[in-house]
């Protein structure tokens, strides 16, 4: 989530930042021969970036335990709340795929 964000912002910034060369080449200011286009460079997630994002999920993850053992949310609401942080902090789960694999796991334990 947090890499489709950062896409946006880029793809956000590249118009804003283009717009007036683009404005300027259409009032005749700006020789049409000048490429007004450039690159937008993005820092990557840092290390601590990455701390506190794995802290929180830890958290997340703790919080839903304790909601669970005291029995004030369901399983499937616990796996969408532990799905939409996971997501926000830029891991892609499918929740469907997820549980289609903790079934098959339980399925193979029983046996």
């Amino acid at each position: 989530m947090l890499n489709g964000l950062r896409d946006d912002l880029r793809y956000a910034l590249r118009r804003i930042a283009r717009a007036p060369g683009f404005v300027a080449m259409a009032a005749g200011t700006l020789d049409e021969a000048v490429n007004p286009r450039f690159t937008v460079e993005m820092p990557e997630m840092s290390l601590r970036d990455l701390g506190k994002a794995a802290e929180a999920l830890s958290q997340v993850g703790s919080t839903v335990i304790e909601l669970r053992r005291a029995k004030l949310i369901d399983r499937e609401t616990a796996q969408h709340l532990l799905a939409r942080v996971a997501v926000q902090l830029g891991v892609e789960m499918d929740l469907n795929q997820v549980r289609q694999r903790l079934q098959d796991e339980e399925a193979v334990n029983v046996e």
